[in-house]
């Protein structure tokens, strides 16, 4: 059985004392005050001690921050809230479907019912916060949807992207990199690891071009230098190349370090974005190169 459904078998019983809903209940539950409290877990009062143990299970359950967020609570205020609706709960021991929730003790159906409750007074307590967080959760959503409202100086350059597919060792890196070691460019190499980024790095300069390395751990800055060679999580979006080089553009799906590839793509200034992957990125840059309205071309190896 669920959670939901272990909750609503909770609410099933309370609904026989003629609550209609949660509304209905938590407009009861503000009404019952009761000067009977639980101070702490040394409370001679089983009840009470039963209360405490749940309201602690409450707030430290994952599910139960998980749904909090789904209902647009904010993360970082979810313990503040508690706090309050811990006092709120405190002022109100004789409320009768408490004695419910006791029986059913530190379990999923009582965080359920207690989350349920949650909201409500959170909704009332702070109608504010929750419409805004509401407000600005979807207004970000929407942006998600719509990639090319990014990095609007970005979008007033004319880039254009040059995706080499292929499999590993087919050579699509070394034919991205020859346009990258040119004398008369400005380029930026974007690796996926920081062994290949000093590796790069190393092979540039062997060549005479003056290249700069850029890692998480590490920074070699020449003066006068026209090329970087940086791990992809070190870009800056701020300045601009003639040519830039993102390695491994398949990882913008990871779960983990994709955000960083992402924003690679779409936050890089310059005229020419070489892409090296794999064909399981194809979907994706052509939905991209779309969105944004940039000319593509797929050189295949």
């Amino acid at each position: 059985m669920s959670v939901e459904e272990e909750c609503c078998d909770c609410f099933n019983v309370v609904k026989k004392k003629h609550y209609n809903g949660w509304s209905e209940i938590f407009k009861e539950f503000k009404k019952c005050k009761s000067r009977r409290r639980f101070k702490n877990r040394r409370s001679n009062n089983q009840f009470e001690l039963s209360m405490y143990n749940i309201m602690h299970g409450f707030s430290s359950s994952n599910w139960v921050r998980e749904k909090a967020v789904s209902s647009y609570i904010p993360k970082y205020m979810f313990f503040n809230l508690f706090s309050s609706f811990r006092d709120f709960v405190k002022s109100r021991l004789k409320f009768d479907p408490l004695d419910h929730l006791v029986k059913l003790g530190c379990s999923s159906s009582s965080y359920c019912f207690l989350f349920h409750i949650f909201v409500e007074f959170c909704s009332y307590q702070f109608p504010n916060m929750i419409e805004t967080n509401k407000d600005m959760v979807e207004y970000c959503v929407e942006l998600t949807k719509q990639p090319k409202t990014w990095y609007p100086t970005t979008r007033s350059v004319k880039r254009s992207i040059i995706y080499h597919c292929g499999p590993t060792n087919s050579g699509k890196t070394h034919a991205a990199l020859k346009r990258f070691m040119d004398h008369n460019h400005k380029a930026i190499y974007c690796s996926p690891l920081r062994i290949l980024a000093i590796e790069v790095c190393d092979r540039v300069n062997a060549s005479g071009i003056s290249c700069n390395l850029i890692t998480g751990q590490e920074k070699i800055i020449k003066p006068l230098s026209t090329h970087i060679s940086c791990t992809i999580e070190t870009i800056t979006t701020d300045d601009y190349y003639d040519v830039a080089i993102i390695d491994e553009i398949q990882m913008a799906c990871d779960e983990q370090r994709g955000g960083s590839w992402t924003r690679a793509l779409l936050g890089i200034k310059a005229n020419e974005i070489h892409l090296c992957g794999d064909t399981t990125a194809m979907k994706m840059i052509t939905k991209i190169r779309q969105e944004l309205e940039e000319d593509l071309t797929i050189k295949r190896y």
